[in-house]
């Protein structure tokens, strides 16, 4: 049961991860963000650069990554689908961007969830090594090590071009730090013995 609520926070929180990021987009009022966003979208869907051009493989998918490591973890479709519906969106994340607080939504995820989703990623490896996985059983946790490393750099770059006022630096540290104690406290909640 407790690796199966992991599972399933893992599935949720990748097909969130998509909808937040089209819906920052089309808030969005800074070309640099614009365009974070738009690489950020193309690499989640499992778009590959080639030199002849973007293709985009369904295996890359960072849902279908989240879907393997539940179905290798042994959690059915059905458990699956009745474990989301008891999950919920951050909700200082809805707000901002129901607000259109670009800003605020794009530092609460990109400094506060996507900068921590490395941590995170480690710990659930380490806590899973004991279980002998198949191997690229764990591809989301491993890519996302690798990748939100260089995209928290660049988000935390591109948010302090972004924060040119104490006011907007404010918002953002107050942002950031909600959605890191928030990322973690959700997978801790998702993992704990209830």
């Amino acid at each position: 049961k407790l690796i199966a609520r992991l599972a399933a926070r893992t599935v949720f929180e990748a097909d969130l991860a998509n909808r937040y990021l089209a819906r920052l987009l089309v808030i969005a009022e800074d070309e640099a963000l614009c365009w974070h966003l738009c690489r950020q979208l193309v690499e989640e869907q499992g778009g590959l650069v080639q030199r002849d051009g973007l293709a985009f493989s369904t295996e890359a998918r960072h849902l279908t990554w989240a879907k393997q490591f539940a179905s290798v973890l042994g959690v059915s479709k059905a458990d699956l689908d009745a474990m989301l519906a008891t999950f919920s969106p951050f909700p200082e994340m809805e707000e901002a961007l129901g607000n259109r607080d670009w800003l605020g939504a794009s530092a609460l995820y990109f400094c506060g969830i996507e900068a921590m989703t490395p941590a995170v990623g480690r710990a659930i490896i380490d806590a899973l090594k004991p279980y002998c996985l198949p191997e690229g059983s764990m591809l989301f946790y491993e890519n996302h090590i690798i990748a939100d490393e260089v995209h928290g750099r660049e988000a935390v770059e591109l948010m302090a071009a972004l924060c040119d006022t104490d006011d907007k630096r404010t918002r953002a540290i107050e942002a950031a730090r909600y959605g890191a104690a928030t990322h973690f406290a959700r997978f801790n909640a998702s993992t704990s013995r209830a």
